[in-house]
């Protein structure tokens, strides 16, 4: 079987809540994390998918792990955040070790 593709989704508005739905669903992904400036909704979706919720201030280091992500931002100011904070695919990296 081919290891699922491990992806975060960044920024949980309209779209980035279906784009978690859709990884968390899918059988050839595997959500890991979500990310929003909103403590709530990164709690809500978190529940609702089973994935690790994070602020997108959260502190970052490499995380090879991670395949890739969905950036759903409206607002320069987050992606600022974001890549101030290492970037999506080094988002939840400090993270990784809750899963096991």
């Amino acid at each position: 079987m081919i290891e699922p593709l491990r992806v975060s989704v960044i920024g949980l508005g309209f779209f980035g809540v279906r784009h978690a739905r859709v990884h968390a669903d899918h059988p050839a992904a595997e959500l890991i994390g979500v990310a929003d400036l909103d403590p709530a909704r990164v709690a809500g979706v978190a529940g609702m998918t089973g994935a690790l919720g994070l602020p997108i201030t959260a502190s970052c280091s490499p995380c090879p792990a991670l395949h890739g992500a969905s950036l759903c931002l409206f607002y320069a100011p987050d992606w600022a955040r974001m890549i101030d904070n290492g970037g999506p695919n080094r988002l939840i990296a400090d993270h990784l070790e809750d899963l096991h």
